[in-house]
């Protein structure tokens, strides 16, 4: 018997079956040995498109999303969905739902009429390296070379009274102001936390980008 699996055995007789899904490490490797007996699954995240709380390489718990009972669904939410063109698997957040109206205006998202407030604190620094996909980070403070401190702005972001989260800015580019979209039925519109070096819903299907998220792609929710 390998140590891998002496440790899952134990973790299985120690822990209850209605007890909350946990995981661990063995190495890189990431067991949760009790989810799918509590309708969750464990990913671990491929890349930091939603650094800063989201990793790549982490370990985190999501639990199973029912479309029929979208009215669930709320603003801030952490989703993984199937691209609606690749059906590749992709992890975002909820920024509007199905009727609200959403721009981008000198970084700040402005959600129904209303600007979010965001309050920045200390910068958010990695070292320089390649993720698991072999991209290499964009960095606030370039040119930084392999192995340097590579360095983002950070702020705090309030997208209602009881949902704030981190996220991160490099530059003001041409994402950063952008016209009025309207969520579609039965769709939510979701960007990453690092804003700047992330896939969203800023941009359409043939740009790259999610575009509108249909509900019936959403497989998993942020069990928080």
């Amino acid at each position: 018997m390998t140590l891998q699996t002496l440790l899952i055995l134990i973790f299985l007789f120690i822990t209850p079956i209605s007890a909350k899904a946990q995981f661990f490490k063995v190495g890189d490797l990431c067991l949760c040995p009790t989810c799918k007996l509590q309708n969750r699954k464990l990913f671990t995240i491929p890349s930091d498109s939603m650094a800063p709380n989201f990793n790549a390489r982490d370990c985190v718990v999501f639990n199973a999303f029912d479309s029929e009972k979208q009215k669930h669904l709320m603003h801030g939410d952490v989703i993984v969905f199937r691209h609606p063109i690749s059906n590749v698997p992709h992890l975002g957040r909820v920024i509007g739902l199905e009727g609200d109206t959403i721009q981008m205006s000198g970084g700040l998202i402005i959600l129904n009429g209303n600007k979010l407030k965001q309050r920045q604190i200390d910068n958010h620094e990695v070292i320089k390296e390649p993720n698991i996909t072999g991209a290499m980070p964009r960095c606030n403070n370039s040119p930084v070379k392999m192995g340097e401190v590579c360095k983002k702005e950070q702020f705090v972001e309030n997208i209602s009274a009881k949902k704030s989260y981190n996220v991160l800015n490099i530059e003001t580019g041409i994402s950063d102001n952008t016209g009025i979209y309207r969520v579609q039925k039965n769709h939510v519109f979701a960007l990453g936390d690092n804003r700047d070096n992330a896939a969203n819903s800023r941009f359409p299907h043939n740009f790259g980008g999610w575009g509108y998220i249909p509900i019936k792609n959403i497989g998993w929710i942020y069990a928080e």
